[in-house]
């Protein structure tokens, strides 16, 4: 569907809005074999369309999966209208910034918003799964393995560190060759500090820090030693 079929979908999904003199944009950062547009009305509201495929299986969980995350708590947007036929869901607009817009922003406002996502991602993890009915859980993908973690591992390195943080191929490289390190977050912190020209790391993993070359402390032998 090109922008033009989107809104005439549109008008037809949902009729009590005019979507006379509307225009129709890719959102290019799109994931997971979705694709994301966004309609702006003549009155400057606007919302946001969802085109996806069943190649991936996870995208045919995205709306339950929502309507999951809404009933337990979470700060998603909402679900407007789900053409599950032709594969299209209607969103609310959330706008366009991103957290990484505000990399260069002065703590005390980045901090902050650093601060809400993580309370975000807390409440999720901290949520007990067992408190939802059998239709949820079904709902729900399977727990991470080892397959998964490799895929998310891949991710990183090929949409994050390539596309957005802009980093030299050999940073990249260097980082997947840290295979000496089991946990792939502490590759990275380890790698991240070496190459900032730091001495020490805190941790309370130390033992998984063991072929570092840096000086490593947890945080009480830290204070006492610096």
């Amino acid at each position: 569907m090109n922008p033009d079929d989107l809104i005439k979908a549109t008008s037809k999904a949902l009729p009590e809005i005019d979507i006379s003199g509307s225009r129709c944009v890719p959102i290019t950062n799109g994931g997971s074999d979705r694709d994301y547009f966004r309609i702006t009305l003549k009155d400057k509201s606007s919302l946001v369309i969802m085109r996806y495929t069943a190649d991936r299986p996870d995208n045919l969980k995205f709306i339950s999966s929502s309507k999951i995350l809404k009933k337990i708590g979470s700060r998603c947007p909402e679900i407007i209208h789900h053409d599950e036929s032709n594969m299209i869901t209607w969103i609310e607009d959330l706008g366009s910034e991103h957290l990484w817009d505000h990399r260069e922003t002065e703590w005390e406002k980045r901090g902050e918003l650093y601060k809400l996502v993580i309370d975000e991602i807390s409440n999720i993890h901290e949520y007990n799964e067992t408190n939802l009915d059998v239709d949820d859980l079904s709902q729900l993908e399977p727990s991470f393995d080892e397959n998964l973690y490799q895929w998310e591992h891949d991710y990183f390195f090929d949409h994050f560190l390539f596309y957005y943080s802009r980093r030299a191929p050999s940073y990249q490289n260097a980082l997947r060759q840290e295979s000496e390190f089991k946990d792939f977050e502490d590759a990275v912190q380890n790698s991240v500090a070496a190459r900032k020209g730091l001495s020490v790391l805190v941790t309370r993993n130390v033992k998984d820090y063991t072929v570092s070359k840096l000086s490593v402390h947890t945080p009480k032998s830290f204070l006492s030693e610096y």
